[in-house]
């Protein structure tokens, strides 16, 4: 991985990338804008420039804004979404964790976004609510929870959770994410609902 001054041409993603600190990833020095990095989701990885928006270099410990141009688009068509998480990989070691805050090459959504705003939003979920849904992944409970516009369906065995919007309607596909994923965007949700009160 090199340092190259240069800004992308057409970038495809934007992205909250946060770099774990070195006592947890073994990394001694900073990212670069402009480094390679090597991106993982869905349990496959993929090559992609990373272009800093604010600033040159990011320490470790650190979280940047970033863009991706991914090195084999092609394999990232209606694949990707808002809010839709990836590592960042480095000799097969987590460095990072990013999610994407905008898709700017409209071929990669595949709508999961649409489907994650709808689970979240006041009309179908709630402070209470999110806390059953993540008490319910250790309990294992139930299997499916039923909401106002969704239904989560639990696979205790995988530790994963689908996500299906009620209406059958491409602009909300289907959402797959594993339990630590869920678990962190709940986590988002209950700082952000507890910074607005």
């Amino acid at each position: 991985m090199s340092w190259t001054n240069l800004h992308l041409k057409s970038p495809e993603v934007e992205a909250d990338i946060h770099y774990f600190p070195a006592w947890q990833t073994g990394r001694l020095k900073p990212v670069y804008s402009g480094e390679e990095v090597c991106i993982s989701y869905d349990e496959k990885e993929f090559e992609a420039v990373q272009e800093f928006i604010d600033k040159e270099t990011c320490l470790l410990g650190e979280t940047v804004k970033a863009y991706l141009r991914m090195e084999e688009p092609l394999d990232h068509i209606k694949k990707l979404y808002v809010g839709k998480e990836f590592n960042i990989l480095e000799d097969l070691a987590v460095i990072g964790r990013g999610i994407i805050t905008r898709i700017i090459r409209y071929d990669f959504d595949n709508g999961g976004g649409n489907t994650l705003k709808a689970f979240l939003s006041k009309e179908n979920f709630s402070l209470e609510l999110a806390k059953r849904v993540l008490n319910n992944m250790s309990t294992q409970d139930e299997d499916v929870m039923c909401f106002n516009l969704n239904e989560l369906q639990f696979d205790f065995v995988e530790c994963k959770v689908v996500l299906i919007y009620y209406v059958i309607d491409k602009n909300y596909p289907v959402v797959s994410m594993k339990f630590d994923e869920l678990t962190r965007l709940l986590e988002r949700y209950l700082q952000q609902q507890k910074n607005h009160t």
